[in-house]
C-alpha cells in the first residue's frame, strides 16, 4: 500500500487554491499538492476500513468480496 509520501510526490494537479484560515496557497504549490494527495489517501484508507468492517453478507449485497476491497480501493 502506498504511503502519503508516495501520493505527495506524484504532484497531482489541483484546481483552486487551498485555504488555511484566510491564507491561500497557490494551486501549484507544494502544500496544495501535499494536502490534496493527503486527503485522497485518507479517503481511500477510510473506505477500506469501513468496507472491511462489513460482514460477508453485507459485502455480497453491494457486490463486493473481501478480496476486491484492496484491489479496488488500495494503491492508486
Amino acid at each position: 500500500m502506498k504511503t502519503i509520501y508516495d501520493y505527495m510526490l506524484q504532484g497531482a494537479t489541483y484546481n483552486g487554491a487551498a485555504t488555511i484560515g484566510s491564507a491561500k496557497t497557490p494551486e501549484t504549490g507544494f502544500l496544495s499538492r501535499f494536502f490534496k494527495n493527503w486527503q485522497a489517501w485518507r479517503a481511500r484508507c477510510d473506505t477500506i476500513t469501513q468496507l472491511s468492517r462489513l460482514s460477508d453478507r453485507e459485502l455480497e449485497d453491494i457486490g463486493l468480496t473481501r478480496d476486491e476491497i484492496e484491489a479496488r480501493y488500495g494503491d492508486r
